[in-house]
Order: C-alpha cells, then structure tokens, then sequence
C-alpha cells in the first residue's frame, strides 16, 4: 500500500504517468465476458521504476446500481528508464455480476463499463500512487461486431 508520495527527497524525480489505454472485448458469450484491460505506464525518469502492484474492479452500471462483473491485478512490472511500457491484463466477469450487467444490457441497450483502481509505483528512493478510471459504454455495435469477427 502507497503510504505517500516523498517528493522532498529527491528533486530531480518526475512522476511517472499511468492510464487505461483501452478495455476491449474479447469474447462474448451469454455466461461469460472476457475483457482485456490496457495499462500505459510512462516513466520519464533516468532510472527504471516497478510498478508494485496495481489492482483493479471492473464495474457497470445496472438498475441495482454499480455493479462489479471482473477483478485483476498487474503486481511487479519492471518499466525501464525514460520509456513506457503497456500491459495487457486479459479479465473474465463473474458469473452473477455478469447476469446483472446482461439483463441491463438487453433493457437499456447499451451500458457503461468503468475500470477504476490505484498504481502503486516504486523506485529506490521515493514511491508514488495514482488512481486509475476509465469508462466506455458497451453497445449492442460492439457485441455485433464482436460476433462478426471484426
């Protein structure tokens, strides 16, 4: 757990920057959404960095409220110095979550699916934490096109 970032340490450290690049789908089926979820990592400093860990919910918006339908985590990947690197986190809902997210699904027509969490991210010297959030709405389109191969 990131108790803090400690910025006074060193000035020379820049934060490095994390987002959800995209949430695709992956494979659909009426028992079972498969979602990959990817992860941008941009390190702008001179060292390498780790992100420790970064879990994370996937959540859709139902008529019971938020509904969570997947879980992941990335733990320890190494991000070399000033680059960036992207992690694919391939997830599969949960059966009674995803039941609630297709019976919205099939009465509003489309849904909105958020991913959010918090990167925990390391260096020798200092650590920081950044909270994620992504949101895309999941239409029938998609689902089409997704059974259409494309």
């Amino acid at each position: 757990m990131c108790a803090g970032t400690k910025h006074h340490l060193m000035p020379v450290l820049r934060e490095p920057s994390v987002t959800i690049e995209d949430v695709r789908i992956r494979s659909f089926s009426l028992s079972r959404l498969g979602l990959d979820v990817v992860i941008r990592v941009v390190n702008p400093n001179f060292f390498g960095v780790t992100v420790e860990e970064l879990p994370f919910r996937i959540t859709c918006r139902t008529g019971e409220g938020e509904t969570e339908i997947a879980a992941g985590t990335v733990n320890h990947v190494r991000i070399g110095r000033s680059s960036d690197t992207t992690v694919k986190v391939p997830v599969a809902t949960d059966n009674a979550g995803f039941i609630r997210a297709i019976a919205a699904f099939l009465t509003q027509g489309a849904i909105p699916v958020t991913v959010t969490g918090v990167a925990t991210i390391d260096c020798f010297v200092t650590s920081w934490c950044f909270p994620i959030i992504h949101t895309l709405t999941v239409t029938p389109e998609m689902v089409a096109d997704l059974a259409a191969g494309k």
